[in-house]
């Protein structure tokens, strides 16, 4: 059961990653082309922020939530078996 739970997870952390990514990657470049402003971009595993001199944006990743679960997940049964 709990190989079941580990894949759903892994499909949806990578799920949440890809949306994160493409979400940042689009914000970016509509704030760049349309408004010809430079954008800073910091890049975190949780969270995204881009500046510009007109706006500032943060963007959360909930992907690395939901890894952080798979990872605790997986550890499970190596903890169970050392008990």
């Amino acid at each position: 059961m709990l190989r079941y739970i580990n894949f759903l997870l892994a499909l949806v952390t990578i799920g949440l990653f890809f949306l994160f990514f493409e979400q940042v990657e689009v914000i970016h470049s509509l704030w760049t082309g349309s408004e010809g402003q430079t954008v800073s971009m910091q890049l975190s595993l949780f969270s995204c922020t881009l500046t510009s001199d007109v706006r500032t944006g943060t963007y959360h990743n909930y992907g690395a939530y939901t890894l952080i679960l798979l990872v605790v997940t997986s550890l499970l049964p190596i903890v169970r078996k050392k008990w």
